[in-house]
């Protein structure tokens, strides 16, 4: 028989060895199989291929039937009809230890039939275990698309840090992909819009922040934040600090709320803004400690920040998250939290309330909602992973560091929580004659 069979045949010789891995590794998935499958030849060479190689051939062998084995590249004849079989108990040479392998060239002969039937077999194995693998791999209900998780701030404040934890968690346990934008501008307004005019297929959710329930209190919105979502989950919550840069004369809330009352109208406070969460306990600290103060919008925590490094403004209102490795690095210190307790990686720091303003509390959240009508399917896949990302040690090491604290409730708890604080903050905004600047 002439040398130049599908399997890689050359002159009288079977390709073993490294050199069999190399061709096999180089030939095509379709005309390998093909080739298998069909007993035909495909060519002098590699199957699929086309192309020859080099290999030392022995000539003497009768009919064709030859043995290779992995310590040397010469051919040995064997017997002509010769069973198929490896004492390694490998097939067809790939791995490392190979052989001695004893094979006919002749495709149409007994050795050939027993490689085909060993490939369909696998091949059959293959599928089977490839739908074993799928049915355990939970599967995206709706289009398989990214999710897209909308940031309605700028790129590293605290639900941007968030959204980038959990999108990564997620995708490595579910295989997942999830896409982080960031839609800053109106107050968060922009993309909460954006997500309420999206299309409800459990592929757009946003990462909303109390400003969801503020905006249309305050403003007129495309969007009611009780009736244009669906509640997926509330994940942290974000304690507040007031902070100045370390070379400020105030050491204390106290003192910076004493030199207000000596200077009023002249002393500036900086927080997100206008219309958030920030914004209104700018006002409720103005209202409560009855100082003057001008407030000074930025449109995310990270320009604020970058406004006290640059000792642009007196002091800022700002996520702890935001400002913790600026505070760890001695650039500015924290004067008080807003919160209604101390917050553990602060405490020497005390609360607006301990400062002598009981009253006085204001912390953020941040949750997943999905545009109304979105398929309860969805939401219970949505709700699934996240729960379960939150609950991860891997998750919890690393927002705590950053002052975000897990607080999930889910779905329908959700739902009654938003419209409680959307019922608060109406009172408070009514009571402290907040309006749009």
């Amino acid at each position: 028989m002439k040398g130049g069979g599908g399997f890689g045949w050359l002159g009288d010789c079977y390709l073993g060895g490294h050199g069999f891995r190399r061709a096999m590794i180089a030939a095509t998935a379709s005309g390998f199989f093909n080739s298998l499958l069909s007993g035909k030849r495909t060519g002098p060479g590699i199957v699929g291929t086309g192309q020859p190689i080099p290999w030392p051939a022995t000539k003497g062998c009768q009919s064709g039937t030859a043995v290779v084995r992995a310590a040397s590249p010469s051919c040995q004849c064997a017997e002509k009809n010769a069973k198929i079989h490896t004492k390694s108990g490998v097939i067809w040479g790939i791995p490392d230890k190979i052989g001695p392998w004893e094979c006919d060239f002749d495709l149409g002969g007994e050795p050939m039939k027993i490689l085909r039937r060993k490939w369909l077999q696998l091949a059959a194995l293959s599928v089977v275990l490839a739908g074993v693998a799928a049915i355990n791999k939970p599967a995206w209900p709706q289009t398989g698309r990214p999710i897209r998780i909308i940031i309605p701030f700028p790129p590293g404040g605290a639900a941007d840090i968030l959204a980038r934890i959990l999108s990564q968690q997620i995708g490595d346990a579910n295989n997942q992909t999830m896409i982080v934008e960031n839609h800053p501008g109106a107050g968060a307004s922009i993309a909460y819009e954006l997500t309420a005019r999206a299309t409800p297929d459990g592929n757009t959710i946003v990462v909303a922040a109390n400003s969801l329930v503020i905006n249309p209190i305050l403003r007129k919105t495309n969007y009611d934040p009780v009736t244009s979502y669906e509640p997926i989950c509330n994940l942290v919550t974000s304690p507040m600090v007031f902070v100045v840069n370390s070379v400020s004369s105030y050491k204390t809330i106290g003192d910076l709320i004493a030199a207000a009352h000596a200077k009023p109208g002249t002393l500036t406070l900086a927080a997100l803004g206008p219309a958030t969460t920030q914004h209104i306990a700018v006002e409720q600290f103005k209202l409560v400690t009855k100082v003057d103060m001008i407030f000074v919008p930025y449109p995310g925590g990270a320009p604020v920040i970058n406004a006290l490094l640059g000792d642009q403004v007196t002091a800022g209102l700002v996520n702890y998250s935001e400002a913790v490795q600026q505070i760890k690095a001695g650039k500015l210190r924290a004067i008080a939290t807003a919160s209604n307790k101390r917050i553990e990686p602060l405490p020497d720091v005390p609360t607006v309330a301990e400062s002598g303003y009981p009253s006085y509390e204001s912390e953020v959240w941040l949750g997943l909602f999905a545009p109304a009508k979105t398929p309860k399917k969805s939401i219970a896949q949505l709700i699934a992973w996240f729960t379960a990302a939150m609950k991860t040690p891997v998750v919890e090491a690393k927002l705590l560091p950053l002052g975000l604290y897990s607080a999930v409730v889910c779905g329908k708890d959700f739902g009654a929580f938003v419209k409680q604080r959307s019922d608060e903050y109406a009172r408070i905004i009514h009571d402290a004659n907040i309006k749009m600047e």
